[in-house]
Formats: structure tokens, sequence, C-alpha cells
């Protein structure tokens, strides 16, 4: 026997032993070897065994056999309206309600495989394609001119009012109810609270962010409207309550109305 034969019998041996073929082929492998080293020329070697395997099989080891990567997770996404979170809605289901204009590119948006920050929708690339683009400015606006009738330069007019029943010993609902002649959207809000009453978000104490919203047809009174309710901790009695936009905004002018009926 030579020292190549009896190589290539220790090598597939081994992999007898570990598994990697069954009985049958390793009798099979070690017949063909012998047989091979019999007839070839004393001047050709005897290929090594796992070679001799590449080239005279297609077999996969026993019990190794390779597996087909999992299929990927479609994303779930949640939506944050008035501090409330709502969802998952499958990724096909949230394009119709986008396209549908029922969320907009300033509503919050969380989806699986995020970290936990929420961020505006029309910042996520895959979904920024799929909002409604906004109606061309008028000629007049394109050729730097003005008029009486256009609206170009004007802000559109959000109601709100803010209805409570303050208490100095448990915590309170606070009611905020928006109305407006157009589904606007509504940028994040700041609630804050003083004595008295604060005349700016600086001026006054946090009660709650509200998140971006949009303003939805109203089933029974006309216009857009939403309502939000926000939890306060126990305060003074003679304590008053603001409504602010967090950061400057050029489109939209807040009213506070003392009823919106």
């Amino acid at each position: 026997m030579s020292n190549n034969l009896e190589q290539n019998l220790n090598e597939i041996e081994e992999m007898f032993k570990n598994g990697m073929m069954d009985r049958e082929t390793y009798e099979n492998i070690k017949k063909e070897i012998m047989e091979n080293d019999t007839v070839q020329p004393p001047s050709q070697e005897a290929a090594p065994a796992a070679e001799f395997l590449a080239q005279n099989t297609n077999m996969q080891p026993v019990g190794n056999a390779p597996t087909a990567p999992p299929a990927p997770v479609a994303p779930k996404y949640y939506v944050l309206i008035a501090g409330k979170k709502i969802g998952p809605f499958e990724r096909e289901d949230f394009i119709n309600k986008i396209r549908a204009e029922e969320y907009g590119k300033k509503t919050m948006v969380w989806m699986t495989g995020m970290d936990e920050n929420w961020v505006e929708a029309g910042t996520l690339p895959e979904l920024e394609n799929y909002f409604p683009d906004l109606p061309p400015s008028s000629p007049a606006a394109q050729a730097g001119g003005s008029s009486n009738n256009s609206s170009a330069n004007k802000k559109v007019n959000v109601l709100f009012s803010i209805k409570h029943d303050v208490s100095n010993k448990k915590p309170f609902p606070i009611k905020i109810n928006f109305k407006s002649d157009t589904p606007e959207e509504i940028p994040e809000l700041v609630l804050v609270k003083g004595d008295p009453r604060p005349l700016s978000k600086d001026e006054g104490q946090i009660v709650d962010r509200v998140p971006a919203f949009k303003l939805k047809k109203g089933m029974f009174s006309g216009g857009y409207t939403a309502s939000i309710t926000i939890m306060s901790a126990p305060v003074s009695l003679s304590a008053e309550f603001a409504l602010f936009p967090s950061a400057v905004n050029k489109s939209i002018k807040f009213k506070e109305v003392t009823s919106l009926l």
C-alpha cells in the first residue's frame, strides 16, 4: 500500500467518523481509491481524498446541509397622534393612509428596527415618494407679484379652545379642541401653565408637548377638527394654561376662543 493511498484512506475514514458522509458513500469511495491506486502508473500520484471527493461526487456532508437564510421581516409602523400611539400598520396599509392624506410629512412615526426615537414621516427615505404633491403656487406668486386675492402670504387661522376643571388635590384632564377651514398639518405644540397666565412658552412651566398631527374633516360640523386630552398634575386653583407652537410658525395663526360650537 503506497503512502498516498494510506493517507487518502485515513482522510475519508475521518470524514466518515465526523459525519461528513454516510457508510455507503464511504465504502464506494474507499473502493474507487483503492482501484485507482492499483491501475495508475507509478509516476502518477493518487489525488488527495478531498480532491478526489470534489472531482467524483456532488455529495454534501451528512447533517450539515446548508439552510436557506431566514426571510426578511417586513417593518411595522406606528404613529403618534395627540400623545397617543396608534398601530401597528403593515407597510402597504400605512402607505395607503399616506396617499389618503390621513397622515402627513409632519406625522411622528416609529417603525420596527429603528432606535427609540420617533421621527417625522417625511424624513424616512422609504416613504418620501408616497406623499401627495402640493399644488403649484399661483402665477402671480411665481412671477414675484402680489394680488389682493392671493393667499400666498396669508396665515391660515386655526381656532382652539382649552377646557378644564382645575384641581389642587388630584390630577385632572385638560381638553383642547381645534378647528380650521382647511385640513392643516399642525406642528408640535407646547402646553404651559402659570400664575398669571403665560404670554409665551418661555414664561410658563411646561405641562406637556403635543406631537404634530393633522386636522380631519368634522363628522357633525363644518370644517376640519381635532381634539386632544392632556393630564395635568394638581395645581394652584389660580393657575392658568396657554398653548403655543414649540417653534416659530409662518403659515398658521393660532387663535384661542372660549368655544368652537
